[in-house]
């Protein structure tokens, strides 16, 4: 089963002088930033219209307290691409985004600060499985920097259902990272409210 996924957050982060590097994550190595640019702006459209279309049939079941209705967060959605359009498209912005996928990426170890994976690990846990989702959160770690954090979110499948191999994880990763959870601070998806944070751990507490 393949399954893309898309995000332009990066956009964003630069509009503010933060410093970001977008890989998109996709499976079967699937790179969505491989190709006409065009084209790619045109799927997230259609990917827009898609998952808006399953949202708002099953509106009952999201958190609505951020977004307030689906007809708004698909405008914060269409907005979000818009910026991302017009960064993406433009001389300076076109050669920021890089095709990469998990479980390998193309960054130097201890590259970032802060590392954010957002609606794919875990959601789709039942096409991944656990080792694949322990490949990938080493890689994350990989690239972090000592002290430096991996964000997760969300913590359950597709079905909203708990990952069943995430204390697993947890406890693999004892050695090279600090596992704790923070509240989400954008309420939507059903039945989890909790970040992943994975700070990890510096050459000499790695060692004790």
């Amino acid at each position: 089963m393949e399954k893309k996924y898309w995000t332009w957050r990066g956009a964003h982060l630069r509009s503010r002088r933060i410093f970001a590097r977008k890989a998109s994550t996709l499976t079967r190595r699937i790179l969505f930033y491989a190709g006409d640019r065009q084209a790619i702006v045109a799927a997230a459209a259609k990917e827009i219209d898609t998952s808006s279309a399953k949202i708002a049939a099953m509106s009952h079941v999201y958190d609505w307290r951020y977004y307030g209705s689906p007809e708004r967060h698909r405008r914060i959605r269409e907005a979000s691409l818009a910026s991302f359009a017009a960064h993406f498209r433009s001389e300076a912005g076109g050669g920021k985004y890089l095709a990469a996928s998990l479980p390998r990426l193309p960054f130097e170890d201890g590259t970032f600060s802060l590392v954010v994976c957002s609606h794919f690990l875990f959601l789709y846990a039942d096409q991944f499985g656990e080792r694949f989702h322990e490949d990938a959160l080493r890689e994350l770690l990989r690239t972090s920097k000592p002290g430096g954090e991996v964000r997760i979110y969300p913590l359950v499948t597709l079905a909203w259902e708990p990952v069943p191999y995430l204390d697993r994880l947890l406890r693999a990763l004892e050695a090279e990272a600090e596992a704790s959870f923070i509240p989400c601070g954008l309420p939507f998806v059903p039945r989890e409210s909790r970040v992943l944070v994975l700070r990890k751990k510096t050459i000499a507490a790695a060692e004790q």
